[in-house]
C-alpha cells in the first residue's frame, strides 16, 4: 500500500507554528500596552523613557483601555493554544501514518 503525501503535512505543521508565533507576536504587543498603560499612571519620565525603548522593539496596539489590552491577552492566548492542538493532531496524523505504513 503506497501513500501519497502532497505536503498537507507539511502545510499544517506551518499553520500551527505560525499560528503560535502570531499569538506569541499579539501577547508582547498587549504586555507592552499594559505596561505603558501602567507606566502613564505612574513616575512619568524615568519609566516612560524605559518602556519607550520597549516600544521601539515591538510595535504599540495603541493606547487603548485596560480591559481591552487584557482581552487581547486572552484572544492571543486562545489562539497559541489553537496552534498548539494544531501541532499535536499533525504529529499524531503523522505517527498513525508511519504505524500504518510500517
Amino acid at each position: 500500500m503506497s501513500i501519497q503525501f502532497d505536503g498537507n503535512v507539511n502545510s499544517a505543521f506551518v499553520s500551527g507554528a505560525l499560528t503560535i508565533q502570531r499569538a506569541s507576536d499579539g501577547i508582547t504587543q498587549n504586555s507592552i500596552s499594559l505596561a505603558q498603560q501602567q507606566t502613564d499612571q505612574r513616575e512619568p519620565r524615568q519609566e516612560q523613557a524605559e518602556t519607550a525603548k520597549l516600544s521601539e522593539r515591538v510595535p504599540s496596539t495603541g493606547n487603548g483601555s485596560v480591559t481591552d489590552s487584557l482581552a487581547g491577552l486572552t484572544l492571543n492566548l486562545r489562539h497559541a493554544e489553537a496552534g498548539a492542538k494544531v501541532l499535536d493532531m499533525t504529529s499524531d496524523m503523522v505517527g498513525s501514518l508511519i504505524n500504518e505504513v510500517a
